[in-house]
Parts: structure tokens; sequence; C-alpha cells
């Protein structure tokens, strides 16, 4: 079995070099995403889901991919953890608020930035601005089609929202709320 975020096809190869047939994913392994959404098969035959067809075809490689449930159950409380974050005061769905020690943006971003490893954390808004309830968005629950989700997680009062991909759109709307 090989556990990946996405079915790629260095992660189908990396399967098929370890003699893997049980593929794990947690976002879609066909492009353009979210397949039960996707009226019209047509995107089956761009040519880079026919390539990942073929792949699993010829060696024998079933894809299962868990979504949701991951998010819920794993995801967003272990993102939580590694943020050194403590432990929720509410938990919705996978929206999380936590109550910490007020720091300024800034300090919650270099606290963030060295737990993550990252090389960069974008702040939107001031930086010297002082917060205590840190809502989290794991994942893509920073883009703008999620925004809902936003407006839900709002209704808890947080001061800060950390999130993992974010569109031009949902920065404005985080700039404008």
């Amino acid at each position: 079995i090989l556990v990946c975020w996405m079915a790629t096809i260095e992660a189908i190869k990396k399967a098929i070099k370890k003699g893997c047939n049980l593929l794990l994913c947690h976002e879609d392994h066909f492009f353009p995403g979210d397949l039960l959404q996707i009226k019209d098969e047509k995107h089956l035959l761009w040519d880079i889901n026919q390539k990942k067809i073929k792949l699993f075809r010829e060696n024998g490689i079933v894809v299962y991919r868990s979504h949701c449930y991951l998010d819920e159950l794993v995801v967003t409380d272990t993102f939580s953890h590694i943020l050194g974050l403590p432990e929720a005061s509410v938990k919705d769905w996978i929206g999380r608020i936590h109550v910490i020690r007020e720091v300024t943006l800034e300090e919650l971003a270099r606290r963030i930035k060295k737990r993550m490893r990252l090389r960069y954390v974008r702040i939107i808004g001031d930086p010297s601005h002082k917060v205590r309830r840190v809502g989290i968005a794991v994942g893509g629950m920073g883009l703008s089609i999620n925004l809902p989700f936003w407006e839900d997680l709002r209704k808890y009062h947080p001061e800060v929202i950390i999130t993992g991909e974010l569109d031009e759109y949902a920065m404005r709307y985080a700039i404008d709320t």
C-alpha cells in the first residue's frame, strides 16, 4: 500500500517500483477534481488521465480515495498539534478554534513558519494586530470555493484563520471581513 496526498504520476511510479497494488490518496486521482460533481466524463479522455488509467491497469493498482473522513478524523487535529496549539475549544466538523496566549500576527506567523519548516508564511492584515482566538481551516478550505466554510467558522469569532491554500478571491474576502 502506498499512502500519498495525491495520485500524481510520480506517486504511481513509486507504487509500481515498490510493488504496491493499492494506492491510498487524499485528493482526487483524476483531473480536474471532484468526480462526484462532474456530470460529463470527457475529462477522462484528457492525456494526463489516460496516462494514469494506463498505469493503474497495466500494474494492477487499485486506488482508494479518502478525503473528508481523513480531514475530519485526522488532518485538522494533527495540523493543530504540529502547530503546537492547545486543545481546541471548538470542534465543528473540520474547523477548530484554539484559544492561545495573546500574540501578534507576526509572532504567530513566525511560530507557524518554524513549526512547519516553511520558508514563507503570508500574513493578510496588520502584522502587529494581537490575537487570542485562532481558527483552523486546513488545506483547500482556504480557497474561495470554500468560503461558506469560513462563514461557518466566523460564528465562533476567530481573530485569525490559519489555512493552507489560498487564492486571490479568498484573500480579498479575508481583508473585507
